[in-house]
């Protein structure tokens, strides 16, 4: 039966349809309470395991520069400040955890379903060992559960700051300014030759002309996949979608 008043579930009193909720992305600060701790595990860890990312250049020169003793005060400085900082949002009513929760189970959705995808289907089909399709070590390398814990988040972390935010951001600024070209099409632009890129600089074989064809594809594709998640739902979902996929497929592996 109709409603008098011309309302109804999707409706507010005057008949007008109500404007449905939008997923957000997460703001700067989210940003950082979510990737901080992930990088401070990853940094520790990598020390404990000697298990450094291949794009991670910063954590090498930091304990160069510093030493063990200087690189643990860093981290364990860099995680009280975070505490300090959470702790003094909270109190303040300024931070909850609904949108931190939000932002670790949309990229679980994302990484558990490329993850099943990709072990159980693109594998098959192409053949690609689904180690070959993380930022892991080698196929036939042997990973302890810590071992592929670290590994999964400095990739997370690391690749997605250098190829998500510094070179598809810096490409598609750049093309946007002095390329002359519109928004979207800046953006694809520079997906496509990121997605290269990171795809390329996982194979260091390609020098010598001796990478398989479909691995390269598959990277490429992956890189294609992570950045779209960067653009449309930003950094923090991309680090922990890339994170987790990385895990799970080094794990299931």
């Amino acid at each position: 039966m109709a409603n008098p008043n011309g309302s109804g579930p999707n409706t507010n009193g005057r008949g007008r349809r109500r404007r449905q909720p939008r997923l957000r992305r997460p703001n700067l600060l989210t940003t950082i309470i979510l990737v901080l701790p992930l990088l401070v595990f990853y940094e520790l860890g990598a020390l404990l395991t000697h298990s450094l990312n291949g794009v991670d250049l910063v954590t090498r020169s930091l304990l160069r520069w510093l030493g063990s003793a200087g690189f643990i005060l860093l981290q364990v400085s860099l995680l009280l400040s975070l505490l300090v900082m959470v702790f003094y949002l909270w109190r303040g009513q300024r931070l909850t955890a609904r949108p931190l929760l939000a932002v670790l189970a949309e990229s679980a959705l994302y990484a558990l379903t490329m993850g099943t995808f990709i072990v159980f289907v693109v594998v098959d089909l192409l053949g690609v060992n689904p180690l070959q399709s993380t930022g892991g070590a080698p196929a036939g390398s042997g990973f302890s559960v810590m071992g592929a814990l670290v590994v999964s988040a400095g990739a997370g972390v690391h690749e997605e700051l250098v190829f998500r935010a510094g070179l598809l951001g810096g490409l598609r600024l750049a093309l946007q300014r002095w390329g002359g070209l519109r928004g979207w099409l800046a953006a694809s632009a520079a997906v496509l030759v990121s997605s290269l890129i990171f795809a390329a600089a996982h194979h260091p074989e390609l020098l010598q002309g001796e990478v398989s064809v479909y691995p390269l594809i598959y990277r490429t594709l992956a890189g294609g996949f992570f950045a779209a998640i960067y653009l449309l739902r930003g950094f923090a979902t991309a680090v922990y979608t890339h994170a987790i996929y990385d895990a799970y497929v080094l794990l299931l592996a």
